[in-house]
């Protein structure tokens, strides 16, 4: 583009540019004034600049003044317990200057779950800010430009809890590698027991049973949850918050292994058909119930499996009140204070499957067609009971 100053014309014939020229005044540039003179007449108003284009060209137009502007970017979104970084790297200053600072100011509102009262406001530098989020909250990043000017912007982080369930899942398969005695504490007919652990004791039979150091233990810290802390300039720093979980409850049916055939003790006790019982009609046994042998120890080993199943499938309908979801929201600025919270959770829901899967209330879910009784020869600790009848529908399935 050529730019030129001619005389302003006598005549009002418009904006030189915008409009077909004669072929001397077309091209990159004005070839010479006379040109422009004689087209244009003599000139007595002043001096004015005109541009001149190629055709098909469109004409450069003045551009405004650029203003300062804040972009804090976002709007950000993540999980909770997760670092965010807000970047406000797309601010601009005024033309002709530069930024000089970046000033966050961060304010908690209080939301999702858990998040009354957690965090406080909080003021960060820098045109990137990183921290560690609880809970959701506005952001406001104002700038300055080293012409004297600011501007100012918001956006919001939005945290969202984590997803947090309790695992719980029972083995199909009956284990029944083990033979459990039978004593005077009584004949042990199945265990429904914790998956997760390969030894046997009455402690391990707990429904978070891989998290316990042992039966009175009521501390699930560093076992079923993990504490952390805040510790940078955010709006959360102090707040101590479950960091991670390991909510799982694996169970197994372990029925005795001495009712299982071929070779099993109590199977070989009470080989053949239904029989008799020797004590029949003594009045111990009733005469309905005065019969034993293969059959009943098969009606019987089903019932012990279906018992230790229903102990599983008991206590997870009792889990309507997860704890998983109740310590994934808890936050508190004391350490002992959180971990009483989550704990207190964990319990409750202890107690509430254990409740629920009460010996009685296992017996009351029974199948029918598993409650008849029947007389089984057991190997016992009195020899005069050898030989006998346990009568096994009063002791283990009744009502």
């Amino acid at each position: 583009m050529a730019q030129l100053d001619y005389p302003l014309p006598d005549a009002g014939l418009g904006l030189l540019i915008d409009k077909p020229y004669p072929k001397e005044l077309c091209g990159d540039y004005l070839k010479d004034f006379e040109s422009a003179q004689h087209h244009f007449g003599h000139a007595h108003l002043g001096q004015i600049k005109l541009d001149f284009v190629p055709l098909g060209q469109s004409p450069k137009r003045p551009e405004p003044d650029q203003e300062i502007h804040a972009d804090p970017g976002g709007p950000y979104s993540l999980q909770r317990g997760n670092t965010v970084t807000l970047d406000g790297s797309r601010s601009v200053p005024s033309k002709g200057h530069r930024l000089q600072s970046y000033e966050w100011e961060l304010t908690p509102k209080g939301t999702p779950d858990g998040c009354s009262g957690i965090g406080t406001k909080a003021t960060m530098s820098g045109a990137r800010v990183t921290f560690l989020a609880l809970c959701s909250l506005d952001a406001k990043l104002t700038v300055k430009d080293d012409g004297g000017k600011e501007d100012s912007g918001g956006t919001v982080v939005a945290v969202k809890v984590r997803p947090w369930k309790t695992k719980f899942t029972t083995e199909d398969k009956v284990k029944n590698e083990q033979s459990f005695p039978f004593t005077v504490g009584g004949f042990v007919f199945g265990y429904n027991r914790c998956a997760r652990t390969g030894h046997f004791s009455e402690s391990d039979n707990h429904w978070y049973e891989a998290h316990r150091l042992d039966a009175s233990d009521n501390d699930y810290e560093e076992r079923t949850f993990w504490l952390d802390q805040v510790n940078d300039s955010g709006p959360f720093t102090g707040t101590f918050f479950v960091a991670r979980e390991d909510f799982n409850i694996q169970r197994a049916r372990w029925v005795n292994k001495k009712l299982y055939p071929p070779n099993g003790e109590v199977y070989e006790l009470n080989p053949g058909p239904l029989r008799q019982a020797k004590s029949c009609g003594s009045g111990l046994i009733p005469a309905v119930e005065c019969s034993f042998g293969k059959p009943v120890i098969d009606r019987l080993r089903r019932s012990v499996e279906e018992h230790e199943m229903l102990h599983s499938k008991l206590a997870k309908q009792s889990l309507t009140q997860d704890p998983a979801p109740k310590v994934e929201s808890s936050m508190a600025t004391d350490r002992v204070q959180l971990k009483d919270l989550a704990n207190g959770f964990v319990i409750s829901a202890v107690t509430t499957m254990s409740d629920a899967s009460t010996e009685p209330k296992v017996k009351a879910a029974m199948s029918d067609q598993f409650r008849p009784g029947g007389c089984i020869d057991f190997p016992a600790w009195d020899s005069a009971v050898r030989g006998g009848c346990y009568y096994y529908f009063s002791s283990f399935i009744e009502k």
